[in-house]
């Protein structure tokens, strides 16, 4: 079965849904690669543990992957606020386990 390219009238709904996905994923990514850069940069401040690189590797690599999946979504016919919803979701948890992997320094 051959799919369709997206309907004209679809079109700017499926834009303002990229653009904001698109922001939180970028936010994300800057997130991890921040993290990984102040470890670097400051060898010993922090612990380095191969797990939590794992973690970090893991998570850059499933948020580059939803960000190119993310493009599929110009197929969807129909539009809902809680299609909507979940997708502005889905992509925020991205951004909140960089959180957890490289929280902002309390002090």
């Amino acid at each position: 079965m051959a799919q369709s390219a997206a309907l004209p009238g679809n079109v700017d709904l499926y834009l303002h849904i990229r653009v904001l996905v698109a922001i939180i994923l970028g936010l994300s990514v800057t997130r991890l690669v921040s993290g990984v850069a102040a470890l670097i940069q400051h060898p010993g401040r922090y612990p380095i543990w191969s797990v939590h690189l794992g973690w970090v590797a893991w998570a850059l690599m499933n948020v580059v992957t939803f960000w190119w999946w993310e493009f599929r979504l110009s197929f969807v016919q129909h539009w809902t606020f809680v299609m909507y919803a979940f997708i502005c979701v889905y992509a925020s948890m991205y951004y909140f386990l960089s959180a957890l992997l490289f929280p902002q320094d309390p002090r």
